[in-house]
């Protein structure tokens, strides 16, 4: 027997749910998410370096 049968009967098997791919698209989004806040903190705080070095040079 190939090993796909063991878990496949029939096509159906494939078939993915409404609930299934509406769950991955929501996944994806909160992932996508959370780096565009990690992205967008990591830039304050790259802009609040700047500003801080640019005080310390005109010093």
């Amino acid at each position: 027997m190939q090993p796909y049968r063991k878990h496949l009967k029939s096509s159906e098997n494939l078939v993915t749910t409404y609930e299934a791919t509406r769950a991955g698209f929501i996944t994806l989004a909160l992932e996508k998410t959370d780096l565009l806040v990690l992205m967008l903190l990591q830039r304050e705080y790259s802009r609040k370096q700047l500003v801080k070095l640019d005080y310390l040079a005109n010093c």
